[in-house]
């Protein structure tokens, strides 16, 4: 899968020093542009920090990034898809929480029915709420606008325009 893009502590941080990030934690995640059947495009909304993300989240021990991301749109989305190309890779620095996050991005459309989430404790917490916007112009539109003061909200929405822009680049390809 192609790396898209690296983001760094300085992309996020205005005024930030990049720092050693050779003994950071590790962490992968697994994250989906997911189209239903009328090609809405799932986001999640995080109410408490005003930030919209892609479904998805960590790779468990045992897991591979699909499994993983099977498994993340179950709880998050409450669907199941089938996987349609890959997206890309972007790795982000989080100097302040020591950790480097490699991110796997697919593009996937639902298949079966829609089910009610499953959030975790701490996604409760931030209010998180799944939601379908018309199409994938309308998604990168609205994590565009998000302003939010949260240190992961803002890598995440750097993270996302940049999965967002490359699948939209996939789909008007799928389109000539």
């Amino acid at each position: 899968m192609k790396l898209l893009k690296i983001i760094y502590e300085s992309d996020v941080v205005e005024g930030a020093a990049n720092q050693d990030s050779s003994k950071y934690y590790q962490r992968t995640a697994a994250r989906a542009i997911v189209l239903d059947n009328k090609n809405r495009v799932a986001l999640m909304y995080a109410h408490s920090n005003d930030y919209y993300k892609l479904p998805g989240g960590g790779v468990e021990a045992g897991e591979d990034t699909i499994q993983a991301l099977k498994r993340e749109l179950i709880e998050e989305i409450g669907c199941q898809v089938e996987i349609l190309d890959k997206v890309g890779i972007t790795v982000e620095y989080r100097d302040q929480h020591k950790m480097t996050q490699t991110s796997y991005c697919y593009l996937a459309r639902q298949i079966g029915d829609k089910m009610p989430s499953s959030f975790t404790v701490s996604e409760i917490a931030e209010g998180f709420q799944a939601v379908w916007v018309k199409n994938i112009d309308k998604a990168i539109e609205l994590v565009a606008r998000c302003k939010t003061s949260s240190y992961g909200g803002q890598f995440m929405v750097k993270r996302e325009l940049i999965l967002l822009n490359a699948a939209k680049k996939l789909l008007d390809n799928q389109k000539k």
